[in-house]
């Protein structure tokens, strides 16, 4: 019995194994291909303010600014474009410009791993 038992489990492991390159892990998170990632942002900038700065290179852009759980912005944000040469145009116009008295500094988003860090646990 233990046999037979141990053959089914193998054989849905293999199963399983096979089936998992299809389905993204869960933690992590995957970023369009078409973000762009603005850090240095000054800490009184808006989505509004962000949204602004980006509307002239594409009108359906998405913006987002992360906040800490006080509701303060952290300093950087992310835009979503549709088209990768907008991304683009946006990375070579404003990266170094001066944005609300600080200096853009303007990339492609990463990727980015949800593991916790160091102190932070789920």
């Amino acid at each position: 019995m233990l046999n037979s038992f141990t053959r089914i489990v193998r054989t849905r492991q293999s199963t399983f194994s096979s089936l998992r390159p299809a389905f993204s892990s869960p933690i992590t998170q995957f970023v369009r291909d078409y973000t762009v990632y603005f850090g240095n942002l000054s800490f009184d900038a808006s989505e509004h303010d962000l949204k602004t700065l980006v509307d002239r290179f594409d009108v359906n852009v998405s913006v987002r600014i992360p906040r800490d759980n006080l509701g303060r912005t952290r300093g950087f944000g992310f835009a979503d474009f549709s088209q990768e040469d907008q991304a683009n145009q946006v990375i070579g116009e404003l990266n170094g410009t001066n944005f609300m008295g600080r200096e853009l500094k303007v990339s492609r988003a990463l990727e980015r791993s949800n593991t916790p860090r160091d102190g932070e646990y789920f």
